[in-house]
């Protein structure tokens, strides 16, 4: 368990692109313009907002996920996918169960 937890800790902490994708984009979004570039999706904040009415802070910066699609590896045809550089534990052990694995040579 602490060793799944830590796998899952370490690549959450690691994923750079998506830090870089955050630093790259973040100042255009909320700027005039920002809603056409479709790296971006900005969230306007109301002026009756609970938490930033007091506040300068009118529109909050999201960038969206890179997906396989914007790098241009995938045709736009086929649903999006989000671009993960952290491989699950099947892709290093395998799926197989007991029974699918070949027969043992005794």
């Amino acid at each position: 368990m602490v060793t799944n937890y830590n796998v899952f800790i370490a690549g959450d902490v690691t994923s750079v692109h998506d830090t870089v994708n955050y630093v790259a984009v973040t100042t255009a979004c909320c700027s005039p313009g920002g809603e056409a570039d479709p790296r971006c999706l900005p969230i306007r904040v109301p002026d009756d907002d609970v938490h930033l009415r007091r506040s300068n802070v009118r529109c909050l910066n999201l960038t969206r996920a890179i997906t396989y699609q914007r790098l241009g590896c995938v045709s736009n045809n086929v649903p999006g996918e989000r671009v993960s550089f952290v491989l699950s534990h099947n892709q290093g052990i395998g799926s197989q169960t007991f029974s699918q694995r070949a027969p043992l040579m005794m």
